[in-house]
């Protein structure tokens, strides 16, 4: 590291810390009851919004369900058929480049690949 580089990162750190304190910021995460033995959490990630749903009874998990940020933007009503249908490419190559970054873009977190279909 640099000579100083400590200090600056001290300092740095501490000037996050009191402008933390200053911020109000929205609650990150909800939560809440839907019935007895239900419950449904919500948290805001980078990706889009993570949605966690658990039944329980006499102590033991009965069902748990997890809705993740892929699953919103990859459906086939969400952002990235919207943002690829009728989006113009000069070539199959561009529109697979676009395709390609388009799905990087919104972070898949999974392993994926564009495929063609001719019409």
């Amino acid at each position: 590291m640099p000579p100083g580089a400590d200090h600056c990162s001290a300092a740095l750190a501490d000037e996050l810390a009191d402008w933390l304190e200053e911020v109000e910021l929205p609650p990150l995460l909800d939560v809440c009851t839907a019935s007895p033995g239900v419950g449904l959490a919500r948290v805001d990630t980078a990706r889009g919004s993570l949605l966690h749903r658990v039944e329980l009874a006499e102590d033991r998990v009965l069902q748990y369900l997890i809705v993740a940020p892929t699953e919103w933007n990859f459906h086939p009503r969400g952002a990235f058929v919207r943002e690829i249908s009728g989006c113009p490419a000069s070539s199959r190559r561009a529109a697979r480049f676009a395709a390609d970054s388009l799905a990087l873009s919104l972070d898949p977190c999974v392993a994926f690949a564009c495929r063609f279909v001719d019409a």
